[in-house]
């Protein structure tokens, strides 16, 4: 999982992929180091959490939308839908079909199955254990953002990667959520994250 040094500032940086993890890789001040070296270290530690709601419709929009190219390799990330979708044997061409025609409801009820056999989809805490945070950053909080730029001098106009709204659609219903809420309940309840309470 991504672990960042700032050998000038003398800080750590960790996050979770789909968490502006493209952004931190670009920064020029920024080195991806091994988990042991922040667990090590007295230097400070900050860390980047996001909203578990809004981490999975990232991952739909690009993972299984924007990056399902027949010019790339499958993805690990594409690759752990092959069998709870039935396409494990298939043509490339069937795959990407049905990675086209996949819904948001699909990708949700399959979630409980594989969230654990992809970093992208791993709960956030647990890149975190062990680790004693100077402060938590939030994605979401602009006053997090501007900390990263105005204090740890950060490039925050870099926008490596970003998923925009794209023709995946996504709807949220109650079943959904709670299963989610399941899935992440430490997030939600370490990083002060509300559930979901109103629906499409």
């Amino acid at each position: 999982m991504p672990h960042f040094l700032n050998a000038k500032a003398h800080y750590f940086l960790s996050l979770n992929f789909k968490v502006m993890y493209t952004t931190m890789k670009k920064q020029v001040d920024l080195k991806k180091v091994l988990w042991i070296r922040p667990l090590l270290s007295t230097y400070d530690k900050y860390f980047i959490v996001r909203n578990p709601y809004d981490r999975l419709e990232s991952f739909y929009r690009d993972k299984l939308g924007k990056d399902v190219n027949p010019r790339k390799i499958w993805l690990s990330s594409q690759k752990i839908y092959f069998e709870p979708l039935g396409i494990t044997d298939a043509t490339d061409e069937v795959k990407m079909q049905v990675f086209r025609d996949m819904t948001f409801e699909q990708f949700i009820r399959i979630l409980p199955l594989n969230y654990m056999k992809n970093r992208h989809l791993h709960p956030q805490y647990k890149i975190f254990t062990g680790l004693k945070p100077r402060r938590i950053l939030k994605m979401e909080n602009p006053d997090d953002m501007r900390f990263l730029s105005e204090k740890l001098k950060l490039d925050m106009e870099i926008r490596a990667n970003s998923t925009e709204k794209n023709e995946k659609q996504i709807h949220w219903d109650k079943d959904l959520a709670d299963i989610v809420n399941r899935i992440y309940e430490k997030d939600f309840k370490l990083y002060a994250y509300p559930y979901k309470e109103t629906f499409d």
